[in-house]
């Protein structure tokens, strides 16, 4: 033998590793289907490669292919027991397929796995998503019992676990407004007011020139913030305002693409730590910072904290106030916020945009979907909200409704597979809502998500968290939409949102008022499909769909909030 010819063992581990590093270049600039054939490549000499198979199901889950990421995760999972990344890629992957139980069980072992020398980046990412999970299966009290173990046993993450509990309070009941601001302000005043300096000065000629918006967001993708934010970009007016777009996302998709468009500055920020943000944000020169995210996934409010710009402001991510002192101005109206009741409950002082302060305009998808309106035996309801905002006394509400219209059926969408069933059986049970007339349905896939909006005739809101994507949907979609009117913040966005819409009369004030709205359209088929049939066109004509109008109320809003400061 040649002595320059390795052994066969050595010329495979050699042909292995070329292949991983080739399928790791391919990574890199996104040649993402030919990785995959490199892996394969791989596995072909290494079947049970754990480090191979997990790369591979990542990525196979990037581009969709979901079904084979699982084997290929479930695998790894097999192979390498004892790495904490292949748990955590597991449990992500079911949590986006729904399976939230399952989901839950991979991401207590990745978070069992990881140890003191664990990347903190990566330990923050599990946290975040056991979060997501458990909020998603509706489980509100065992999320703050995780959060505070997590906080315990991860002592350098106690800032971000009291940051994801405190959005879990407002889905209780039970917290009013004093409580939200207090509990908000007892963070904000151990880790982010420490950071806060004095506020930037306005440049000397910020009253003469054109001024600079920054748009602080990781939802800059498909994701309700991005829907609500994407007519305003498009209708800024670009002889007074120049708008940057700061986007702290980690996945691009279509719309990330077409917000792109419509901005002359997009920036990534998302490599960048809140020191290095802090400084590219006053090189820029933003004279108005406006924050997308509160306490939401993704947030920058390390970088707020900081404040890097002369004047900040909050708007549409999150319900309640951010709790701090860097944080000038909260965007909202007088129908979520009256005044003056609603202004004590904030850090912030509240901005108000009337009559609304969203701005709704349905995506290319929807416009071609036909309206039903028809007349069914039995009639149904729906919700379409996210689970975790379905709490014990919408389900309480929502049996008294059935009883009040024989025959007919309750249709949930988005409600989890496996236990998250179970337990909605047994909150049903003791709500008393008969659960034979409840049809629990799981994520819809985007080809059909429009459609499941016809597996219903009228929508029921939940409460307290009120919808506002899917109620801008909803009517949209041609379905009359009922609304509890609660005491302040996301307890009041269906009555701002069908305020806006000329929609008024499905407002209730109280539970009986709630009932007697539901079962009384129910009870008249003439007047529902009627209702029905010119929903479109009534939103399409409303306040809630004037983009050119609102973006134009939101700038005077800017600018009164800009006199202030440049005085």
């Amino acid at each position: 033998m040649n002595d320059r010819t390795p052994p066969d063992d050595a010329r495979g581990a050699a042909d292995l590793d070329a292949l991983i590093r080739s399928a790791a270049r391919l990574t890199v600039v996104g040649e993402h289907e030919a990785a995959i054939a490199e892996y394969r490549r791989a596995l072909a000499l290494a079947p049970d490669n754990g480090g191979v198979l997990l790369n591979m199901g990542v990525l196979l889950g990037w581009v969709g292919r979901m079904e084979e990421a699982l084997q290929s995760l479930e695998r790894a999972v097999q192979a390498i027991p004892q790495v904490p990344q292949a748990w955590y890629n597991l449990g992500n992957l079911l949590y986006r397929r729904g399976n939230l139980a399952e989901a839950e069980s991979a991401l207590w072992r990745a978070l069992s796995l990881c140890g003191g020398d664990q990347d903190a980046g990566f330990v923050s990412g599990v946290i975040g998503a056991q979060a997501l999970t458990l909020q998603g299966q509706g489980e509100v009290a065992r999320l703050a019992a995780f959060l505070h173990e997590a906080a315990g046993h991860f002592p350098a993450h106690e800032d971000e676990c009291l940051r994801l509990g405190l959005l879990s309070l407002s889905m209780d009941a039970s917290v009013d407004g004093a409580t939200l601001l207090a509990r908000h302000r007892e963070w904000a005043e151990r880790f982010a007011d420490p950071l806060t300096r004095a506020a930037v000065s306005p440049g000397h000629d910020a009253t003469r020139r054109r001024l600079r918006l920054g748009y602080v967001s990781a939802d800059l993708r498909e994701h309700a913030v991005a829907r609500f934010l994407e007519p305003v970009l498009r209708n800024h007016d670009a002889d007074r305002f120049e708008v940057w777009c700061l986007d702290n996302g980690r996945d691009a998709d279509a719309t990330t693409a077409r917000l792109r468009t419509l901005v002359p500055h997009w920036q990534s920020i998302n490599g960048l730590d809140d020191a290095a943000a802090d400084a590219l944000v006053r090189t820029l020169g933003i004279d108005i910072l406006i924050d997308l995210s509160g306490h939401t996934a993704g947030n920058r409010l390390g970088l707020f904290a900081r404040r890097p710009a002369p004047l900040q402001i909050a708007y549409l991510g999150y319900s309640a106030t951010t709790g701090m002192l860097a944080m000038d101005y909260r965007i909202s109206d007088s129908i979520v916020d009256p005044s003056p009741t609603a202004d004590r409950h904030y850090r912030e002082k509240l901005l108000r945009v009337d009559p609304v302060q969203w701005c709704y305009e349905p995506p290319a998808e929807a416009r071609a979907t036909p309206v039903r309106a028809a007349p069914h035996a039995p009639l149904r309801f729906g919700v379409f909200n996210r689970f975790d905002k379905v709490s014990d006394a919408a389900l309480k509400l929502w049996g008294r409704v059935l009883a009040r219209v024989p025959g007919s059926l309750l249709y949930m969408r988005g409600v989890p597979e496996g236990s998250a069933r179970q337990a909605l059986q047994e909150r049903l049970e003791r709500a008393g809502c008969d659960p034979s007339r409840v049809v629990p349905r799981g994520r819809v896939a985007a080809s059909e998500y429009w459609l499941s909006y016809h597996e219903a005739d009228i929508a029921l809101d939940t409460f307290p968290y009120n919808g506002a994507t899917t109620t801008c949907e909803s009517l949209w979609m041609g379905l009359p939409v009922v609304t509890l009117c609660g005491a302040g913040g996301a307890a009041r966005y269906g009555a701002s949102l069908l305020g806006a819409a000329g929609m008024q009369e499905f407002v209730a004030r109280d539970e009986d008022a709630y009932v007697e709205l539901a079962a009384g359209l129910a009870a008249d088929p003439v007047r529902l499909a009627a209702l029905r049939d010119s929903l479109r066109e009534r939103v399409a004509a409303s306040a809630l769909a004037d983009a050119a109008g609102f973006t134009r109320a939101l700038e005077a809003a800017y600018l009164a909030a800009w006199q202030g400061v440049a005085a």
